[in-house]
């Protein structure tokens, strides 16, 4: 799994944590940290995402990219970097700053470099982007704090690094009907509404996905007749089973791993230094 995409802030993020640390580890030790706004305006959160790299990781030189319009200042030679995090905020800015950029992250991606999305940094990654909106034709989907200073849902075109649709907070901002409006609206066929502190996790080539943390992903689907909803948890969270004295417990399934949805960009070509398929 090398796409991580985690449905809030970097708190109680821990596993996803040790396993993009784990996968950066293997390519290098230069960890792209995007942040929007200047350093003077952004800088304070930078260690909140890069302390928790460092605890796991000790040599990784930490390269914060300070997402400033035309006068941000990329890293020097970008696909030498072992992992790219993008944090959450704002997520419009994210991306209007890291769609000029996105054929070298798609690059990246496809040669195995681990891509951290925290929420706005989650969204963006999705070939169609939720950016906001908390109306859809005058309906209400969510509460308006939560509609990034925009009115009516809005999806755009984002980094295409998954074909599915992401929409973070989903139990703290009650944001599963904004997924859902999405979809009804013909604006993307599949979307996902993720918990906070809950992680998707995505193998770029497979397709193969995971969940990750205490609370669950939505899966959403048009069906002929309306929407299917499917919800998935991380296994090792989910809580013992409850067995009523004097029956017979039945254990429960093991759950299927879901592929398709979010099937990512296609393999790599077998010369690295290719240039692959465009995505998005």
């Amino acid at each position: 799994m090398t796409i991580y995409l985690v449905g809030s802030g970097p708190t109680g993020s821990d596993a996803t944590f040790d396993d993009f640390a784990a996968s950066a580890r293997k390519r290098g030790d230069r960890i792209a940290i995007c942040l929007l706004g200047s350093e003077e305006e952004s800088g304070a959160y930078l260690g909140d995402y890069s302390q928790p790299i460092l605890s796991r990781f000790p040599d990784a030189r930490i390269e914060p990219v300070w997402l400033v319009g035309e006068s941000t200042a990329w890293p020097d030679e970008p696909l030498n970097l072992a992992g790219i995090v993008v944090a959450g905020g704002w997520t419009p800015g994210y991306l209007d700053n890291l769609l000029p950029h996105r054929d070298t992250i798609a690059r990246l991606v496809l040669r195995g470099t681990p891509y951290l999305g925290f929420s706005a940094g989650a969204h963006i990654a999705s070939r169609h982007a939720i950016v906001g909106g908390w109306k859809h034709r005058g309906r209400q989907l969510c509460p308006q704090d939560a509609g990034e200073d925009l009115e009516e849902l809005s999806v755009r075109d984002g980094l295409g690094l998954v074909s599915v649709t992401i929409q973070a907070h989903a139990d703290a901002w009650g944001t599963l009907p904004v997924a859902m409006a999405a979809i009804e609206a013909g604006l993307t066929p599949v979307a996902v509404a993720i918990d906070e502190a809950t992680t998707l996790a995505v193998d770029p080539v497979s397709g193969y996905t995971r969940v990750r943390g205490p609370g669950r992903i939505q899966w959403v689907h048009r069906e002929h007749t309306g929407l299917l909803i499917r919800s998935e948890a991380d296994p090792a969270s989910a809580p013992p089973p409850h067995v009523v004295h004097g029956a017979t417990p039945h254990p429960h399934p093991t759950p299927t791993p879901h592929a398709s949805p979010a099937s990512a960009p296609p393999p790599p070509p077998h010369d690295e230094d290719a240039t692959p398929t465009p995505v998005g």
